[in-house]
């Protein structure tokens, strides 16, 4: 279990020279990643919905399909093989597209809950190369499963919009460039997740 008391330490020291982040990292308090329990195929599911749109309208996406498997009593990664149930899916809110990405990872990976662990004890980089090779998966995808499914603490989300914005912003308020990976090498998925609580 990583010692987050330790980590923000860590992280206030190295963030001394970039008073704005620094500050940040103060009002925000110690960030723990909590340890996800859903199913492997689910998160995916989720994170897929995630894509291209807002936090808050995927968490309320997310929540119809969470219900809709509860009350008919459906285990996500079998009932994604019916048509029936993807239509229903598809009026809650989940483009035909995604349920397409969805049901081909489903048919590639039929064991993928099973998998889990192998594909946790995996590099960075090897995870991607396999999980990229999914349509509809992209390095985006492959940084929120890691960050926020298998609790990896250095990820760094390159292809983040608020991420970007925010570095954007520190440049121009410090008329320089700061190379946050090597900054806050190995616990860039910590930093990332600052960024994202100020920005809420």
């Amino acid at each position: 279990m990583p010692n987050y008391r330790e980590i923000h330490s860590f992280i206030l020291k190295k963030s001394i020279n970039i008073p704005h982040l620094n500050n940040i990292l103060k009002k925000n308090g110690i960030i723990r990643i909590k340890t996800e329990t859903m199913k492997f195929f689910d998160f995916i599911f989720k994170t897929i919905i995630s894509q291209q749109i807002s936090f808050k309208t995927s968490e309320a996406i997310w929540r119809r399909v969470e219900n809709f498997l509860l009350v008919k009593e459906l285990d996500l990664i079998k009932s994604i093989s019916e048509k029936k149930n993807c239509e229903e899916i598809q009026k809650m809110g989940v483009s035909g597209k995604k349920i397409e990405y969805l049901k081909i990872l489903k048919d590639n990976n039929p064991n993928i809950n099973c998998e889990k662990n192998y594909y946790k004890g995996l590099s960075e980089n090897d995870f991607k190369k396999i999980f990229k090779k999914n349509k509809g998966i992209g390095d985006w995808s492959c940084d929120m499963i890691q960050i926020f499914y298998f609790n990896k603490l250095n990820i760094w989300p390159n292809n983040d919009l608020i991420i970007n914005k925010h570095l954007e912003e520190i440049t121009k308020k410090y008329k320089q460039n700061f190379d946050f990976k090597k900054i806050f090498d190995p616990y860039l998925s910590i930093i990332a997740l600052h960024i994202w609580k100020y920005s809420d």
